[in-house]
């Protein structure tokens, strides 16, 4: 269940033999000023608005994830000796994340996972970090319960988005070395975000203004698709090209496009003047559907449900 402040987006997933089946999903839109630096401005009418959501699209499951977002929920990679035996490395962890709390401890919820040794230095281990006020996550847990849902995972957004991207590049780009890029297309600039091993590494934003008397023709695009195609390309290369500036020897891979004007004609001209593969940011191309799912209808909302993927594909079964 992905709460943002403008709508809620819902998909429920089932496992099957060979992977994931889309079961229902849906999005319904909410008053203005509903989700405020990630906090709820009132409980109940979301909860309502969420059981009208799962009536709507036949939304079944009475488990649900939610993702909390705003200046207050902290992600943060920690690195430790590796020499350490399990448990003193969970202790130094412990240590060394009040440092990184968004408040005193007593006030902070928290957990971490351990991922291994670091790809940079093979003596350090690395774990995520993922911290909120604890009075943030009680909210999120009560909006799943006016909801009349049991909650099973809460979690950072930008750790849920990440998990749905990666559904996205593994249906497009397969097991290509490199990072993933992440641009989200709206008001007229494109957010770039790159991801290396589920976190992410860089922000950025390039503006998508056409210069005056500016025309990008490509093919039998419609005159309109075509210049936003040019500006998309140009803002993507030079949005790339910086990060690679700057982050060398990391490498983009991949480069993913999500938002509400996106869609496969463009991307397919963005991808034809981009150095690596530009597509649009599908997690569910790799999944079966249900009867009830439309197809095309999903396909189209694709790239707006990232975050709600992700929710589903940590809360499955």
């Amino acid at each position: 269940m992905d709460v943002g402040s403008a709508s809620i987006k819902l998909v429920e997933l089932s496992k099957q033999a060979h992977g994931c089946r889309v079961e229902a999903y849906g999005m319904e839109p909410l008053p203005p000023n509903t989700l405020v630096d990630g906090q709820f401005s009132d409980v109940e009418p979301i909860g309502e608005a969420i059981r009208e959501l799962k009536r709507q699209c036949g939304c079944r499951s009475k488990r649900a994830a939610l993702a909390l977002s705003g200046p207050s929920a902290v992600i943060k990679t920690l690195a430790v000796d590796a020499a350490l035996a399990d448990a003193d490395v969970e202790a130094t962890i412990e240590v060394e994340a009040e440092r990184h709390l968004p408040g005193p401890p007593e006030e902070v919820a928290y957990d971490f996972e351990l991922q291994g040794l670091s790809p940079l230095d093979p003596k350090q281990a690395e774990a995520v970090l993922a911290a909120c006020p604890k009075a943030q996550l009680a909210q999120g847990v009560a909006v799943l319960r006016a909801a009349r849902l049991q909650p099973t995972v809460v979690e950072i957004k930008e750790l849920a988005l990440a998990r749905g991207l990666a559904e996205a590049r593994a249906a497009v780009a397969g097991e290509n070395e490199g990072l993933t890029a992440l641009f989200d297309v709206a008001s007229g600039a494109a957010k770039l975000r790159v991801f290396e091993r589920g976190l992410c590494i860089h922000r950025a934003t390039e503006a998508l203004d056409a210069p005056a008397g500016l025309s990008d023709a490509v093919g039998d695009e419609p005159a309109h698709l075509a210049i936003d195609a040019g500006l998309l390309a140009r803002a993507a290369a030079q949005a790339l090209e910086r990060f690679a500036a700057s982050a060398a020897p990391a490498r983009v891979g991949a480069a993913l496009f999500a938002g509400a004007d996106v869609g496969s004609a463009l991307v397919d001209v963005v991808d034809e003047r981009l150095p690596v593969r530009a597509a649009v940011a599908n997690p569910f191309q790799g999944m079966s559907l249900a009867p009830r799912i439309d197809r095309q209808a999903l396909f189209r909302d694709a790239p707006g449900l990232l975050t709600a993927c992700g929710l589903a594909l940590r809360s499955g079964p």
